[in-house]
């Protein structure tokens, strides 16, 4: 007999750390740090996660990658062009 959960949104570990794109060992850890949604228990064994909860956390941790690759990427064009100027301060001192 196949399982169906009691509520179509509770996927299983292991479908909730392939949405997050971890492993659900790193999901688990994660979850216990705080870092990502933790499960709904309902007994000793059966850990099922939200869909909604998961794909929810995915989509602001991807934000928030997106946007620190951003800053990162100003940051970098910010320092090249101080070196630029600054090759170019060298350069008229020498000329």
């Amino acid at each position: 007999m196949k399982f169906k959960p009691i509520d179509p949104d509770l996927i299983s570990r292991g479908v909730a750390a392939g949405l997050a794109g971890w492993s659900s060992d790193k999901l688990t850890y994660e979850g216990n740090e705080g870092r990502a949604p933790l499960p709904y228990r309902y007994n000793a064994r059966c850990l099922l996660y939200s869909r909604r909860e998961i794909e929810q956390f995915v989509a602001d941790r991807d934000a928030a990658v997106a946007a620190e690759d951003e800053a990162n990427a100003a940051a970098k064009a910010t320092r090249a062009e101080k070196r630029k100027a600054a090759v170019a301060a060298d350069l008229r001192k020498t000329a």
